[in-house]
This record gives C-alpha cells, sequence and structure tokens, in this order.
C-alpha cells in the first residue's frame, strides 16, 4: 500500500522504467488473531523505495576502507571531508597495515556515511579502487 504522501514523495521513482527496491512491514488485517492467516488478510504497507542500482550502498552494514601506509596527510584530510560530507547510517572502518601488522579502526557514530555512488567513487580516488569495500 502505498499512502498519498508516500507516494508523492517517491512518485518519480514508482512510475519510473527503472527497478526499483520497497522496504515495507508487513500487516495483517485481522480482527482474530486465532483465525487463521489468507492472503486478503496480510497489507504490505511501502516504507522506503530506492532505485535497484543503488541496493549494495542501501543494504551495506559497514564501509571499509583500506588506507595506504604511504598515504600523505593532504590526502587523509581529503578522506576525511569525504566521509563527513556523506553522512547516513552506515558504519566506517578504516583499516591501515603498519609495520606488516594490519589494524582495524571503527570511526564511531559522527562518521557515518551514506555509500552512494558518488561518494564511494570519491574515496576510491583517494585510497585506490581496491581500498574501499561495503560489508
Amino acid at each position: 500500500i502505498f499512502f498519498p504522501q508516500f507516494f508523492s514523495e517517491y512518485q518519480d521513482l514508482i512510475t519510473a522504467e527503472s527497478p526499483i527496491i520497497v522496504k515495507a512491514r508487513v500487516g495483517l488485517n485481522t480482527e482474530d488473531a486465532a483465525a487463521e492467516v489468507d492472503a486478503e488478510q496480510v497489507e504490505i504497507f511501502a516504507e522506503e523505495v530506492h532505485p535497484l542500482d543503488n541496493a549494495e550502498a542501501m543494504l551495506a552494514k559497514r564501509l571499509l576502507l583500506r588506507v595506504p601506509a604511504q598515504m600523505e596527510p593532504d590526502g587523509i584530510r581529503l578522506l576525511k571531508d569525504a566521509v563527513l560530507s556523506s553522512k547516513g547510517t552506515c558504519q566506517v572502518t578504516f583499516e591501515i597495515e603498519t609495520d606488516g601488522l594490519v589494524v582495524n579502526i571503527d570511526a564511531g557514530k559522527d562518521y557515518l556515511v551514506r555509500p552512494s555512488r558518488d561518494f564511494l567513487t570519491r574515496v576510491a580516488s583517494l585510497v585506490g579502487s581496491v581500498g574501499v569495500e561495503l560489508q
């Protein structure tokens, strides 16, 4: 079920020819909790709509950024600026190799990101394409 306000908010995505992902909740339309449930009693209420090409970013729980050991301070500042400019709900973990050891550092809740394609391209230009992994 798409309520009018929801539909107007996501109309461009819903009516486009491109595939979409709909996040929804399921509700039962029954007054008797002991009654058997059939398909006519189940209602699906849309909560979010996203283009299918954003599925990986939308479903990601964590972004692992492998920071090259030789990264210059200016590069680190650019990486920090990129992370801060893409506020979202995805956790960021920095992986740093030093003296043959690999250290993972969770960035914390102040550095949650929205891993859009533009953002991922931007950080990949700083750490390299193998330095960006959605999990």
